[in-house]
């Protein structure tokens, strides 16, 4: 039997930028408050077009495990919307939405929602006919460390003609950070490649990341939909899910598809050989409506970093430039569609011969040397003593590459103060 599914992980309904949005006009605030609730409605919206056979949820439904209720509400309806087209569906929890307690909602018989023991394998229908046997399990806790791939029991291309599916939440390890979106992810549900290849499985649906990306494909698929909608600038480029189409109980294809309403992007301006202030505002333009035209005219939230060798280094470090940025993101932040600067740093540097201090006896060849790594047990000491700061004032840790930006950063600012006839 021919047949598809589709396969939205990480929906984080109910998911707030705090502070990333400070400042921002009340209509973009909404936009980007409301984003993840018009994400799971275009799921909903093709769900509705498409007809699939049946469509898996594998975790983090809701972005913390509170009781947001508009959050539940929204999944709710959205449930309650697939149940009126027959069209079933099947959910675990992750580390965001553990299973930890009761829901005050309860959810149209057609959702199945895997407990934390993971419980019976679940049969889905289509038109009236078993296509495929799905597996889940819970978190019981927002931290599982273990690997829940082990738990899953052995299955083989099932003699009965059913898909084999297993939906599990967690990060492949060694890639624990790819896309994430989170700081210290840290491990979860931790599994390798070959776990799941040896399970048997035909479909691995995998939730975590929030980043799209093929783990297998072929006899086997695991596949990560990555989150339905970016919530920070970490989480860049299109946002969406999967749907999987089978036949005669083999998966045929796995195809991306944008549920997105808004983009969230990074972008570094390389201001080197530009001479005025002029230009440096042509060259944010020039990204901004380059930003818009590849995310098909979403509006987007967008962090710059302004960086290069140039003479305007200390231009654009006094407060008359930033006077003149808030300019710019308020004027930007108008259009429709909009684009909100959510913050800019500079990281430009001066007209310097920087190699020729690289390689100088100077002071200055000792900071610059010790800020880009010369000095390897000066960096490896740096985390454990943000580490233990940390711990007494309950203070984010940065992570290893925004450790390496700041010490890069500082080395250039020290080099500059240092260095005679440069106005810093």
């Amino acid at each position: 039997m021919r047949y598809s599914f589709f396969h939205a992980a990480d929906l984080h309904l109910g998911a707030a930028s705090e502070g990333v949005m400070k400042g921002a006009p009340a209509d973009v605030r909404q936009a980007v408050e409301t984003s993840t609730y018009r994400a799971f409605d275009n799921l909903i919206r093709d769900a509705e077009r498409e007809q699939p056979a049946f469509v898996l949820f594998p975790g983090d439904l809701y972005n913390s495990a509170d009781e947001n209720l508009r959050a539940r509400l929204a999944f709710r309806d959205g449930i309650a919307r697939l149940h009126a087209l027959q069209i079933p569906s099947f959910v675990i929890r992750g580390n965001h939405d553990p299973l930890s307690g009761a829901d005050p909602l309860v959810l149209p018989d057609s959702c199945h929602v895997f407990d934390v023991k993971g419980g019976e394998p679940q049969i889905a229908h289509y038109r009236g006919e078993p296509v495929a046997r799905i597996y889940g399990e819970s978190y019981p806790s927002p931290r599982v460390i273990k690997n829940l791939a082990l738990k899953y029991p052995q299955v083989f291309h099932a003699e009965d003609g059913l898909l084999q599916i297993a939906m599990l939440h967690g990060n492949l390890v060694g890639e624990k950070s790819l896309g994430s979106g989170e700081k210290n992810p840290g491990d979860y549900a931790p599994f390798s490649l070959n776990d799941l290849e040896q399970r048997g499985y035909d479909y691995w649906a995998l939730g975590h990341v929030h980043a799209h990306k093929v783990l297998l494909s072929g006899i086997a698929w695991a596949v990560y939909t990555g989150s339905l909608q970016g919530v920070s600038p970490r989480e860049r480029g299109a946002k969406g899910y999967v749907q999987v189409e089978v036949n005669d109980a083999t998966v045929k294809s796995v195809e991306f598809k944008e549920s997105d309403v808004l983009r969230w992007d990074e972008r570094r301006i390389d201001l080197t050989g530009l001479t005025t202030l002029n230009q440096v505002e042509a060259s944010i333009d020039a990204e901004i409506r380059q930003l818009l035209e590849i995310s098909d005219k979403r509006p987007a939230v967008v962090r710059l970093t302004l960086a290069g060798t140039t003479s305007l280094d200390k231009a654009i470090r006094e407060d008359g430039f930033a006077y003149q940025m808030d300019s710019l993101r308020n004027a930007y932040g108008a259009e429709s569609p909009f684009v909100w600067i959510e913050s800019w740093s500079v990281e430009t540097r001066p007209e310097i011969d920087w190699q020729a201090i690289r390689s100088s006896h100077s002071v200055q060849a000792f900071l610059l040397g010790l800020s880009e790594g010369d000095e390897p047990e000066f960096f490896e000491a740096i985390p454990a003593k943000l580490k233990e700061a940390a711990g007494k004032g309950r203070y984010e840790l940065p992570s290893e590459e925004e450790i390496a930006e700041a010490l890069r950063h500082a080395g250039v600012r020290a080099v500059t103060l240092l260095n005679p006839g440069v106005e810093a």
